[in-house]
């Protein structure tokens, strides 16, 4: 175990200095301290000095010097406390403040005063802001059986010039190439953390649970399995078999439940914007199972579930299949599945290049039923838009809010050809010129496929004989076109069951599939979300004065006739035919 010299000035006198240097040998060699000798903020006095503690290289203890300058409140939030200090030693004179040690903790006098948590964008001094210790031992007192429900995240403050803010979590990752790192700063950055790529691989180690102590460095694991994410932290204090960490939020969402991991720390990455420490997660030793302002607290030895997310490809080259498990949570869960999928693309070496994507997405709940979803996606940005595609259907079961929606299982089924696959619909013409309602109609729609001959399509439509003297337009477009029209004409709640949700997310919305709409401007009703375009009046004024017939919205405009048929392309723009007023 490596300490730093303690500066001469830390005591008046010789057996105190010699009391601090006791209190850190024990502190490193404890695994678990219970009721720990604090210090309360305001008793503190700028000048004092402390000794804190961080991981450096591998999973032994380093050391280094503090500095109180001062104590602020009200500074973070009404009610809290912030402990202003200066660090030295370390090679914190190089690297500065780095990401990893937030929750490191900090004694004076041998006395816990609290975890190093803050600091200021762009300093050229290692000053950070220390989190009280007393303010988080009241995580301990929480309920650490993890969260019925998932609330939604606070939102980090965006930084700007010497603003203080939380220290970023630096976020490891293996299993995932480089084009994986932009898709995973633009989900994790917002929450203050920091993606770092070509790291994170599984470290053995043979520590039990129980060698763990303040100062270790710990992790919580967002991905595991065939790939891994996991964000880095400190451990500021053990009791018994309770821990508290980081000094400030993870996700700030209350009771959680997540896996916590060991760490094995490799260096610290000096670099002029951001520091951080390199390293590689070890076995899983606990569960995280609160997550507040002032830090995480979590139980060793328990395990957090994770919802398993498998994809597979199938391409030119072969059938690839990559197996993960991810947070089971209603703010990440989606957005850490996109991130699964981009990788297997990647690892398909699919991310470049035309190509078209055939995508099944299989969603299993806790009770059985399931959810099937299916798109295409063709063209130079396919693989990114299949990856933001699936997250769609998750998070609109994970965030529905409905008691009975929990999920089991993901799976994620991707074929991919070599060749481009889109197409405008250039033109639309029809005969006769003078439509009639009741009579046959004919479109003739003209394709201009991308890197092909344009095709002429002709399609026979019956114009309904409740047409009669209403204006009448034929729109065309995609699966998805559709939907969108659908959404445009009611005003459509949430779903307030979770039949109504899935029958809502299996609606056809394919993109290589030309939906035909006859559509009259004419007012309508929706039941239930359910469009009645033909209801007589008497009835849709019982059903407005009925509650219990769920929610009845007015359609603006109603659909008389829908045709589908499947087209080997994926339409990228939508047509409108106005037809005017029919004759009767």
């Amino acid at each position: 175990m490596r300490h730093s010299k303690l500066p001469a000035n830390l005591a008046d006198g010789e057996f105190r200095r010699w009391m601090i240097t006791m209190f850190a040998v024990v502190v490193c060699q404890q695994p678990a301290l219970a009721n720990p000798e604090t210090w309360d903020a305001d008793d503190l006095i700028a000048g004092q000095k402390g000794v804190g503690y961080c991981v450096l290289q591998g999973t032994q203890l380093d050391s280094f010097e503090v500095e109180i300058l001062g104590v602020q409140h009200d500074v973070i939030q009404p009610g809290r406390d912030l402990i202003l200090a200066r660090l030295s030693g370390a090679n914190l004179e190089e690297t500065g403040l780095f990401h990893g040690m937030s929750g490191s903790p900090v004694f004076v006098e041998g006395m816990l005063v609290g975890a190093v948590a803050h600091g200021w964008t762009f300093s050229m001094e290692p000053i950070c802001g220390i989190t009280p210790i007393r303010e988080m031992l009241d995580l301990l007192e929480q309920d650490l059986s993890g969260p019925n429900e998932y609330p939604m995240a606070a939102t980090p403050p965006v930084g700007t010039l010497h603003r203080i803010e939380p220290l970023p979590l630096p976020v490891w990752v293996s299993g995932a190439g480089r084009g994986v790192e932009a898709f995973l700063a633009d989900v994790l950055e917002p929450m203050g953390m920091i993606p770092v790529t070509g790291l994170g691989a599984s470290a053995s180690t043979t520590n039990p649970p129980g060698d763990l102590k303040p100062g270790s460095s710990v992790g919580v694991q967002m991905v595991r399995g065939d790939m891994s994410v996991s964000a880095i932290g400190t451990v500021t204090w053990i009791e018994g078999d309770r821990v508290l960490a980081f000094g400030h939020p993870y996700l700030n969402v209350g009771a959680v439940d997540m896996p916590m991991t060991r760490t094995v720390v490799h260096g610290v990455l000096p670099s002029q914007y951001s520091s951080f420490v390199l390293g590689s997660t070890g076995e899983t030793i606990g569960a995280l199972r609160q997550d507040r302002s002032v830090g995480v607290a979590g139980l060793l030895g328990e395990e957090a579930w994770m919802l398993p997310v498998a994809v597979t490809v199938d391409g030119p080259s072969g059938t690839r299949t990559l197996k993960t498990e991810v947070l089971d949570h209603s703010l990440l869960s989606s957005s850490l599945a996109q991130i699964v999928v981009f990788s297997a693309l990647e690892s398909a070496e699919r991310l470049l290049g035309l190509a078209s994507l055939d995508v099944q997405l299989l969603v299993t709940l806790s009770d059985g039923r399931e959810v099937i979803w299916n798109q295409v996606f063709s063209g130079l940005h396919a693989p990114l838009f299949a990856a933001r595609g699936v997250g769609g259907p998750i998070a609109s079961l994970v965030w529905s809010g409905l008691q009975d929606v929990r999920l089991e299982r993901v799976d994620v089924h991707i074929d991919v050809r070599d060749d481009v696959r889109v197409a405008r619909i250039a033109s639309v013409r029809h005969e006769p010129q003078q439509p009639r309602a009741g009579r046959p109609l004919t479109l003739q729609i003209e394709l201009a496929p991308v890197q092909a001959p344009r095709q002429q399509l002709d399609i026979d439509v019956i114009l309904p004989a409740s047409a009669r003297g209403l204006p009448v337009q034929i729109q065309l477009g995609s699966g998805s076109a559709a939907v969108s029209w659908g959404a445009q004409r009611q005003d459509e709640l949430p779903p307030r069951t979770s039949d109504e949700l899935l029958r809502r997310l299996e609606r056809p919305r394919r993109d290589d599939e030309l939906v035909i709409e006859i559509v009259a401007d004419a007012p309508g009703l929706s039941v239930g979300g359910q469009s009645m375009p033909s209801l007589p009046a008497s009835v849709g004024r019982w059903l407005q004065q009925t509650p219990s017939v769920g929610h009845v919205g007015r359609v603006s405009g109603r659909v008389l006739h829908t045709q589908r048929m499947r087209v080997p392309y994926v339409l990228e723009n939508e047509q409108v035919i106005d037809l005017g007023s029919l004759d009767r």
